[in-house]
């Protein structure tokens, strides 16, 4: 099981899709494919609920809607758990460097060791 925030989950899936378009082994695209499908759901709830979000809680500037920090923090506070879900350990990456940006975009998602019986 994971336990994240709204607010890392939205960067991770885009980070997910970058990760899945480097040539890596099988293995390793099966868990990011994996990540990926467990990630969706949330982000998709949220997707479909933005525009309400942005209407209610936002105001409009030069057609773009504009969210008080202090309302977005909030809003990316929420708390998300992954149940079945287990963090990718460091060594399916197959000592291939990964940027920074996105080793901090999946920090809740990463494991320094392979969680037990993996």
């Amino acid at each position: 099981m994971i336990k994240t925030t709204l607010g890392t989950t939205l960067p991770a899936i885009e980070m997910v899709k970058r990760l899945l378009e480097r040539d890596w082994p099988a293995a390793t695209v099966y868990r990011l494919t994996k990540l990926h499908r467990q990630l969706l759901p949330e982000v998709t709830q949220f997707l479909e609920q933005r525009q309400a979000l942005a209407e209610k809680y936002g105001t409009q500037k030069d057609g773009a809607w504009v969210i008080e920090r202090a309302k977005l923090r909030d809003l990316e506070a929420i708390p998300v758990t992954l149940d079945g879900a287990e963090p990718l350990p460091l060594s399916i990456f197959d000592g291939q460097a990964i940027p920074g940006d996105t080793c901090a975009e999946l920090w809740d998602y990463l494991a320094a060791e392979p969680p037990t019986g993996a």
